[in-house]
């Protein structure tokens, strides 16, 4: 919907985006080419499921929201589309109207940091707005970006106890490996114990496991998707005109990373090569595939050490598949054949 936020997150580079490359904000004048532009996916990706509103904080846009849902309700009916939010959390209460009217229909992301919260971001009353969730029947879903050191005790403690109080059981995890941005880029996996890390990690989601929550990593829902520029799993519809994979290219409006655009008319031109978008050391990396972090470096400089990101991302892999493997059974009872 556009780039403004009420939040200023530690791991944001918003202020950056906002003064050195503009701002952008989706237009009234925009509603129908967008609508267009949702008629042909709909009608052609017979593989979509699902849309999603996003920031900046969305929710800031909520007015402009609720038109949108007015126009796309008949597609989203027809072809059986869900639609998330994904917000801070902070304006929910005071816009109760929008659930009320969209009752059942809205699911709920979450980004919120639990222990963390407010040393990262501003404190949001959980209570309250799942009340407001619930109440109109809606779902709800935990994010949070973890600290390196973050896989502790106090912070499985704390997931729990607020999931309980949110009446909330599901969290996609996203282990936090950089600050983003050309104000605020550093990369964290090169200093990190990586042998405790995939310990810590580990029993952080067998922890959660065991306790009823439904547990992601990165969103990823059994495998990893990297391929941004060859037909990646989602396109993001971007206000400067343009579809991008990827929110980093979205808000820095990076021209390389385009797949396509919906103004004046529809166009994708998906790549099937990043060849010319990677540094020499990141093509002959056998993580490539999964890592994310080789667009980042390209686009903000720095240089990946020998170990850190390789390392790091067979962690996630193990994760993710030791993720998809507990999942198929409900519970530990049921592993332990009890």
């Amino acid at each position: 919907m556009g780039d403004t936020c009420n939040f200023d997150c530690v791991y944001c580079d918003r202020d950056f985006i906002k003064h050195k490359i503009g701002s952008q904000n989706l237009l009234r004048r925009d509603t129908d080419e967008i609508v267009s532009f949702m008629e042909v996916a709909f009608e052609n990706a017979k593989d979509l499921r699902a849309i999603s509103f996003h920031g900046g904080e969305p929710f800031l846009y909520i007015k402009r929201i609720d038109e949108y849902m007015d126009k796309l309700y008949p597609l989203l009916e027809k072809y059986g589309i869900e639609v998330y939010i994904t917000t801070n959390g902070s304006h929910i209460v005071e816009n109760e109207w929008f659930f009320e009217k969209w009752k059942g229909i809205i699911h709920i992301t979450l980004s919120y940091d639990f222990n963390y919260q407010e040393v990262n971001r501003e404190y949001v009353d959980l209570k309250a707005l799942s009340e407001v969730i619930y109440k109109h029947n809606c779902y709800l879903m935990f994010q949070f970006v973890v600290p390196t050191d973050g896989f502790n005790e106090e912070t499985i403690a704390n997931v729990i106890s607020s999931s309980k109080l949110a009446r909330c059981n599901t969290i996609n995890v996203i282990p936090l490996r950089h600050h983003r941005g050309k104000d605020k880029f550093k990369v964290f996996v090169d200093d990190m114990n990586h042998k405790w890390y995939r310990v810590n990690l580990m029993r952080f989601i067998q922890t959660l496991y065991v306790h009823g929550m439904v547990v992601n990593i990165d969103g990823n829902y059994g495998k990893i998707d990297k391929h941004y520029l060859d037909n990646h799993g989602k396109i993001i519809i971007s206000p400067d005109g343009y579809l991008y994979p990827e929110f980093d290219w979205l808000e820095y409006k990076n021209k390389n990373f385009r797949v396509g655009k919906w103004k004046d008319g529809i166009e994708l031109y998906r790549k099937s090569s990043e060849e010319e978008f990677l540094l020499d050391k990141c093509k002959t990396c056998p993580m490539r595939s999964s890592c994310g972090l080789k667009y980042i470096y390209y686009d903000f400089g720095g240089t990946p050490q020998d170990h850190g990101c390789v390392e790091f991302y067979k962690t996630i892999n193990l994760m993710v598949a030791h993720l998809h493997k507990l999942k198929e059974k409900p519970t530990l009872m049921h592993w332990i054949g009890i």
